[in-house]
């Protein structure tokens, strides 16, 4: 079971990415099964993140834009990311795909109706998902080991702390940043 184990828990993931359920509940999924190997955990999450966004954008790519705009056209979020790759191609990719809290499944089949070629979009898709799905899954996993083990020596609760205080600071200045040069649009208000 230990080879197999990782490769059910990509193909789980996948499935659950293709058929757009909330990512956060698959990532803390796996940052749990994987508590003792959170780069293991890591690397199935990008696995199965880079199948699931390779199957949306080639099904969105057959399937069609009148279909994909009846299910996404509504969406606030679809005609600005459609703006943004006309604009920065798969730079533009590489930061939505930063973005925490960004619907990335539904966007996946959105970016299957662009001009993008494929093998741009998935390199800058996979590569821009990679710290997200680090913090959720190493975030659970650290969670986890915290339930269990309680602090003990491997962790202090400073040390804890100042990772979480950091990644908010680099996640609201990366924000920041991408708003300043166009990438996300001005906060409402």
């Amino acid at each position: 079971m230990q080879f197999w184990g990782p490769i059910l828990v990509t193909l789980l993931a996948a499935i659950w990415a293709i058929l757009c359920f909330p990512g956060p509940i698959m990532l803390s999924f796996i940052g749990t099964v994987y508590s003792k190997d959170p780069h293991l955990g890591v690397a199935v999450a990008v696995v199965a993140d880079g199948i699931s966004e390779s199957v949306g954008f080639l099904v969105a790519r057959r399937l069609g834009r009148e279909r994909v705009v009846k299910w996404l056209g509504d969406k606030p979020w679809f005609e600005w990311l459609e703006k943004q790759i006309e604009q920065r191609g798969a730079y533009g990719v590489f930061a939505i795909r930063m973005m925490p809290f960004f619907p990335n499944s539904l966007a996946t089949y959105a970016f299957g109706l662009t001009s993008l070629r494929f093998w741009p979009y998935i390199i800058a898709s996979v590569l821009g998902s990679i710290p997200n799905l680090a913090l959720y899954v190493g975030g659970t996993a650290g969670i986890v080991h915290l339930v269990r083990y309680g602090l003990g020596t491997e962790i202090s609760m400073y040390t804890a702390g100042g990772v979480l205080v950091v990644t908010v600071i680099l996640l609201m200045s990366l924000q920041a940043v991408l708003r300043r040069y166009g990438v996300l649009p001005l906060k409402s208000r």
